[in-house]
């Protein structure tokens, strides 16, 4: 069991996970320490501060601070999706890569 997490805390993390309820996920994630689930539940915070959801972009960012402090592999990739997904990243995917050349 994740450190700071009941059974009950859990169950209510990956039942709104499975039927993809971005407002029950982001409601059963204030029962525990994110730090606990960054990997379990990113995908759908990501999914929640895409759809503009009351609270996600808060959840979001406290995802990507926690993983940038934990640093795992995988981390920085979760990271990223979160800051696209809150449209933080997205004009830097837009951009084209700049050459030595035109940097000079």
């Amino acid at each position: 069991m994740a450190e700071g997490w009941d059974e009950d805390g859990l169950r209510a993390v990956r039942g709104a996970l499975h039927i993809q309820d971005w407002v029950a996920l982001l409601a059963a994630l204030q029962r525990g320490t994110v730090r606990e689930v960054l990997q379990l539940a990113g995908d759908c915070v990501a999914g929640a501060a895409a759809r503009g959801l009351p609270g996600a972009a808060e959840m979001a960012a406290s995802f990507i601070g926690e993983l940038q402090k934990r640093g795992f592999r995988g981390d920085e990739e979760l990271a990223h999706q979160l800051r696209t997904a809150m449209g933080d990243a997205a004009i830097s995917l837009l951009l084209p890569a700049q050459s030595a050349e035109d940097a000079a």
